[in-house]
């Protein structure tokens, strides 16, 4: 998968470069552009999760609810960071057979990258640790999905409620729902669980851009 496979250096070093810079439209090397993800992440100075990390690593949640409250509880712009990095597996998720990347992929290399251990800590410890976050993350992101299936679904409910709504197609009536035009409806592999949701999906679309991935 795209996430899995590391650059040369030199390539990474000037897809940076170009991000830093604000050329977004010369960048071509999309391996260096996943690897920047994770860097960035890897590189800020303490961890997304830092104000609510102590849950995390003892692994006291056991349940999406449990996740996605404690996610509620961070910070703006930890909590709005976590909100775009859940929507980007989203995206990519939707590209699978381009890509090569499934949801518990993504899980899985982004794990080490959102909470680094100190250098002092024990292999086995951060095997576990890396374990954890790993598990945390699977679960927000089984909350995540089951939010946009509540969405869709009241969504289609309103649609479904107005005048003249008996006569539309399912394919219409979704695309009208979500508010786009020329659609057709796919579904996205969730997680162990049979978590899935269904998305809109038109022929223009793209997988999600990175932000500029700056040293914080």
């Amino acid at each position: 998968g795209i996430f899995r496979v590391s650059p040369a250096s030199s390539q990474l070093k000037a897809t940076r470069s170009l991000f830093e810079s604000g050329k977004h439209k010369e960048i071509r090397d999309m391996e260096s552009v996943a690897h920047l993800v994770k860097l960035w992440f890897r590189e800020l100075p303490q961890s997304i999760f830092a104000p609510e990390l102590g849950a995390i690593v003892d692994g006291t949640l056991q349940t999406a609810e449990q996740c996605a409250a404690l996610c509620s509880r961070l910070p703006e712009p930890n909590r709005t960071t976590v909100r775009w990095l859940l929507e980007l597996i989203v995206d990519l998720c939707r590209y699978e057979s381009d890509n090569r990347m499934t949801a518990q992929g993504l899980c899985i290399v982004f794990a080490p990258n959102l909470v680094n251990p100190p250098d002092s800590m024990d292999l086995l410890l951060q095997v576990e640790l890396n374990k954890r976050v790993k598990e945390f993350l699977e679960l927000l992101f089984q909350a995540h999905t089951l939010t946009l299936t509540l969405s869709l679904s009241l969504s289609l409910s309103l649609t479904l409620a107005l005048p003249g709504a008996q006569h539309l197609g399912w394919e219409q009536v979704t695309r009208e729902g979500c508010g786009r035009r020329g659609g057709h409806v796919s579904a996205f592999p969730g997680l162990q669980g049979g978590v899935g949701v269904a998305h809109v999906k038109t022929e223009e679309d793209k997988v999600a851009a990175p932000p500029a991935c700056k040293t914080v």
